[in-house]
């Protein structure tokens, strides 16, 4: 993360001299996944969430960022269910959650905001899968735990 950093803070400075680069595609992709790497570091170690003014980003780049932080928290979901941890899995849709509360706030044209209403649709999506593939987990792991207990009574 730092040598990531660095390479960006380096590159945000020689764009700096030409404004037309620093909202080309170029930095905000460079931006957005420094920040989604940064974000799902945040989350998943410490339980926080990083801001703009923290990652030094656009906001552009930092929606973003938010928006596929969303795909990444889905797969270590279903990974953390597969791993016989609900709890975890629970926690994680629970930022899932924050995410698109923060992304739904954005309702901004797409001359502004370019990509945001797909962005919010495909976090939607995620989260309402992610939920039904915790719920799923959950039922199951309630049925195992009553057949282990019945299983025990029946000795």
């Amino acid at each position: 993360m730092s040598r990531a950093n660095s390479s960006l803070s380096a590159l945000a400075k020689v764009a700096k001299k030409d404004p037309a680069w620093m909202d080309s595609g170029l930095m905000q992709s460079a931006y957005q996944e420094y920040c989604e790497a940064r974000i799902v570091q945040a989350l998943l170690v410490k339980g926080k969430f990083l801001y703009p003014k923290e990652l030094k980003a656009p906001y552009k780049a930092y929606l973003g960022a938010m928006a596929d932080v969303a795909g990444e928290l889905r797969r270590y979901a279903l990974d953390s269910i597969r791993a016989d941890k609900v709890e975890v899995a629970e926690r994680v849709l629970e930022y899932m959650e924050d995410i698109l509360e923060l992304l739904m706030s954005f309702d901004y044209p797409d001359a502004i905001l370019p990509g945001m209403k797909r962005r919010q649709d495909m976090v939607r999506q995620v989260l309402e899968r992610t939920r039904g593939d915790l719920t799923a987990a959950i039922r199951q792991q309630r049925l195992e735990r009553a057949l282990e207990r019945a299983k025990r009574r029946t000795k």
